[in-house]
């Protein structure tokens, strides 16, 4: 796993796309239910590795599962 395709090709079963933008990278978290996303700043996309993208990735759909969750039932 090197590249952007890569990495979003992994995170693709958590909902989660990983994209450049200027200066910055996001992820975006959508289920067609919920939507989030999550900046991180620097420009540079080797500042992780791909595997440490991928955790990324994962703990932030994790996040907004539980996030999700958590405003469903206290309604």
């Amino acid at each position: 796993m090197k590249t952007l395709r890569d990495i979003n090709k992994a995170l693709k079963p958590h909902n989660v796309t990983l994209y450049k933008g200027s200066g910055y990278l996001y992820m975006t978290y959508d289920t067609n239910v919920s939507f989030e996303s999550k900046s991180f700043y620097g420009c540079h996309f080797a500042s992780l590795s791909p595997e440490r993208w991928v955790e990324e990735g994962i703990d932030f759909a994790d996040e907004c599962w539980a996030a999700y969750n958590e405003t469903r039932l206290s309604a």
